[in-house]
């Protein structure tokens, strides 16, 4: 759609569901970041009454990139709320991205996306308590100065992200050109990056501070923490079998899953999958044929990612064979 022309409406709906977005921020938002977007839109009565934003990004899983949709700042207007229509808008991402393995956001309410859509949880994240007032207080070496806007930079976060996201099986993938951007997103609406450091000061993660100074986003960096880690991205199969196809499992596996999809029902299928140690097979079948076990998305999604919230001796076997999947994540947008 041409944003530009209705950008009007566009804008109505964004503070309609995200009040506390500044000026500066909602600025950048219409002028800059929406380009790397593909904008989905809801109209009744030739009136845009939802809005949601998908961009692209890069996963790593399993040492293999794959290309990953990000949902973000989805809303409706708030007069219009509880009729199911970010809903129609949803599945009409999920058809738009059918050749994904996954879709992935970061909300503000996970309990909302979970029971609505059958997303489950990626990853879990600390929050600190740190600012830039009281980090020599709470132990932190911070650089006394923000770090600059320049391609020096970029690399050099992206070099330090690389060396956190090292010890994982799977997470975005972040190079200079992926800092550069993140720069502009924390930087839009006055907030700023600073270097942590080591006991010889030399840089060792960073740390994300919004305008007040107060610190979200960290990466190699000790932070002291605040509370016990919370749900932070959210992942959506959209493609059930490429995504089993992406699997390394460590013994030989031979089972045929019937799965349900209550949201989406185009993964409503029985999935043979045959595994040998040295690669995954996956054939799709009509949902009424032989199967070993029964599955919803959901306990799918769990058994790669989050096997800690599954139970039932069931499915003991499987958490067996599914390979443990170390995540990381720090996406917000």
């Amino acid at each position: 759609m041409n944003y530009m022309r209705n950008r009007e409406p566009l804008e109505e709906i964004y503070r309609s569901g995200f009040p506390d977005d500044g000026d500066l921020y909602v600025r950048y938002f219409f002028e800059e970041k929406i380009r790397r977007a593909d904008v989905f839109t809801l109209s009744e009565g030739g009136r845009i009454v939802s809005a949601a934003y998908v961009f692209k990004k890069k996963l790593r899983f399993f040492s293999r990139d794959i290309e990953l949709a990000f949902f973000s700042t989805a809303a409706t207007l708030a007069e219009l709320r509880g009729r199911g229509l970010m809903g129609r808008v949803m599945s009409d991402v999920f058809d738009k991205y059918r050749d994904y393995p996954f879709l992935s956001l970061y909300p503000f309410k996970h309990e909302y996306y979970s029971s609505r859509y059958g997303f489950s949880n990626y990853n879990y994240l600390h929050k600190s308590a740190l600012t830039v007032g009281n980090a020599a207080a709470l132990g932190v070496t911070l650089s006394e100065s923000d770090a600059r806007r320049c391609p020096e930079t970029y690399r050099l976060l992206s070099e330090l992200y690389a060396k956190k996201t090292a010890a994982f099986d799977s997470y975005i993938v972040g190079d200079a050109d992926f800092f550069e951007l993140k720069m502009r997103e924390v930087c839009a609406d006055g907030g700023f990056i600073r270097l942590a450091l080591d006991e010889k000061k030399a840089p060792k993660g960073y740390v994300c501070f919004d305008a007040s100074g107060i610190a979200g986003e960290y990466c190699g960096a000790d932070l002291p923490q605040a509370a016990p880690p919370s749900p932070a991205m959210m992942i959506r199969i959209i493609n059930a079998k490429k995504t089993l196809e992406l699997i390394k499992f460590d013994c030989a596996i031979d089972v045929k899953i019937k799965l349900n999809d209550g949201f989406y029902p185009k993964n409503d299928a029985v999935y043979a999958i045959k595994a040998d140690g040295r690669g995954t097979r996956v054939s799709v079948s009509q949902p009424n044929g032989a199967f070993d076990l029964e599955l919803s998305i959901e306990s799918l999604q769990n058994l790669i990612f989050d096997k800690p919230k599954l139970d039932g001796a069931e499915l003991a076997g499987l958490k067996k064979v599914f390979p443990d999947i170390k995540t990381f994540s720090l996406e917000v947008y």
